[in-house]
């Protein structure tokens, strides 16, 4: 599952669903006064799900893949 929250990005596992976090926005404008570059970047292939979070926040930053054949969080 993927979700949006302009304010964050993050990731949780629970109960066998994967959510991933990060802006609905997706914009480089100024949002509530401050710039947000939180998006992220999705690649699938047919072994596994490239996740890439970007952020101006350096702990908002992540970087994971996830094996299609097991599906949890590193």
């Amino acid at each position: 599952m993927v979700s949006g929250d302009v304010r964050r990005n993050t990731t949780y596992d629970d109960s066998g669903v994967i959510e991933i976090v990060t802006s609905a926005a997706a914009r480089n404008g100024i949002v509530f006064g401050s710039p947000r570059k939180n998006y992220a970047i999705l690649e699938f292939d047919a072994q596994k799900l490239k996740v890439d979070l970007r952020s101006l926040k350096v702990s908002w930053r992540m970087k994971f893949s996830i094996p299609l054949n097991h599906w949890a969080l590193p």
